[in-house]
């Protein structure tokens, strides 16, 4: 088990919470890419399914969103 990536049995819950890559990038207007520099510069958090795809934490998106909208 490591940090950051749930057991399938917490999935449901966290991905009540969380954005698929694609969704993420869809509402910031950005490439995947930048969200995994985001992600890296520590600017949006993000976790790992067991499958090791992310998941983006839905209030740091929605933050981020209202940043770049600038509200």
């Amino acid at each position: 088990y490591r940090a950051g990536v749930f057991d399938t049995m917490n999935m449901d819950k966290v991905s009540e919470g969380t954005y698929k890559a694609k969704e993420a990038a869809r509402i910031l207007d950005v490439t995947s890419s930048t969200l995994i520099r985001w992600e890296k510069m520590g600017r949006l958090s993000c976790v790992r399914t067991p499958g090791n795809q992310r998941l983006y934490i839905r209030k740091d998106v929605d933050r981020l969103a209202d940043e770049l909208a600038g509200k």
